[in-house]
């Protein structure tokens, strides 16, 4: 009988020799690193979140979610109230069931101005609070009002458009995003202009603002790596063109998370640039595209007051993402001839299409 060759007898290489404690370092340093991350963008904006609640005051409207269902608008005011009956109408018109306010303005007259509409309700905050603080205070009026329920978040000088939006309302939208079991829309901030500079431009009254600022860029649009928490960071438009064309990653950042179905821990940490839990910032599903939207801004109609107001709350962010303010800039913009030989004029969403910005992914 041949006796079975003996087996080489192996020998576990000590956990903390030389190899050893590199690897543990390398564990400890990510967990460490994973837990830091985690602390920062999940945990303390929720704190904040429930502290600076008690910083506001109810002025007008509803004081809780007035249905469990539908749609509902959480956006701040910044004194903007040329723009402001369009911007009401325009979502009205797309199905919005809710407007939520947030009056950062400086004479506060937002309720009174609202008075007359029941959909509408608007929160202030308290004398001496610090507008940097808006962040928290606009997740803690998505918690009260849009919990459950799909919650646009939009700037107000913000015109939300996505595939034929001009003959489908953004309950459609929400329908097909669930049967996709999608519970979030990724939007590409679209900046508008006239072929004069806009300070010498006004908005009457009923006038729609792209009967003053028509025009948008339809290239020079470029996408970044992808950030550490799953967003993509898209730049371009005519702020990269006029102001950053020497330094184009210094420009705004144009990628937005607006529409969500909102949950009780969701938050936003960088404007609605960057959310928790960080799923929500990937664009498309992970095996086709999904439907996008853009946001066609008008903020060259703001008035300097209202912008500054608008920068100061955008410049306190939890998570920067390597791009400039969006608002900073505006006002030198605003004395500035933007229109050029590529400027493209928007007449329908098709033309968002046709260039690129907006994907209908698989809905038809």
């Amino acid at each position: 009988m041949i006796p079975e060759a003996p087996q080489p007898v192996r020998i576990a290489r000590p956990i903390f020799g030389s190899g050893g404690r590199t690897y543990v370092f390398k564990q400890v340093r990510s967990s460490v690193s994973n837990s830091v991350v985690f602390t920062k963008t999940g945990i303390l904006p929720q704190l904040k979140e429930y502290w600076n609640d008690k910083l506001l005051d109810h002025q007008g409207g509803a004081p809780r979610a007035v249905a469990t269902k539908g749609i509902v608008v959480v956006s701040p005011y910044y004194g903007n109230a040329a723009i402001l009956p369009c911007f009401v109408e325009h979502h009205r018109r797309l199905g919005v069931d809710e407007f939520v306010f947030l009056d950062l303005s400086e004479d506060g007259g937002l309720a009174a101005q609202l008075r007359e509409q029941p959909d509408c309700a608007v929160w202030r905050p308290r004398a001496g609070a610090d507008p940097g603080q808006a962040i928290y205070w606009l997740n803690s009026l998505r918690r009260r009002y849009a919990t459950g329920r799909w919650c646009l978040s939009l700037e107000p000088s913000d015109l939300f458009v996505f595939a034929r939006s001009e003959s489908r309302r953004i309950k459609d939208l929400v329908e097909f995003l669930e049967t996709e079991h999608r519970d979030h829309v990724y939007a590409v901030v679209v900046e508008m202009y006239g072929d004069r500079p806009a300070a010498g431009l006004s908005l009457g009254a009923g006038e729609s603002p792209l009967d003053r600022l028509p025009y948008f860029d339809p290239f020079g649009y470029w996408i970044s790596d992808t950030g550490n928490h799953g967003n993509v960071l898209m730049r371009g438009g005519v702020q990269r063109r006029t102001l950053f064309a020497e330094t184009p990653a210094r420009s705004p950042s144009l990628s937005r998370i607006p529409l969500v179905k909102w949950r009780r821990f969701n938050a936003y940490v960088a404007g609605t640039r960057l959310m928790v839990p960080t799923r929500l910032n990937t664009p498309h599903s992970k095996w086709h595209t999904s439907p996008t939207a853009c946001l066609l801004r008008f903020a060259l109609l703001d008035g300097d007051a209202s912008l500054a107001a608008a920068a100061a709350a955008e410049s306190h962010e939890i998570v920067p993402d390597d791009g400039g303010s969006s608002y900073a800039a505006i006002p030198r913009l605003r004395r500035r001839e933007l229109k050029q030989a590529a400027s493209a004029r928007f007449t329908a969403s098709t033309d968002l299409v046709n260039c690129g910005l907006l994907n209908p992914g698989q809905w038809f």
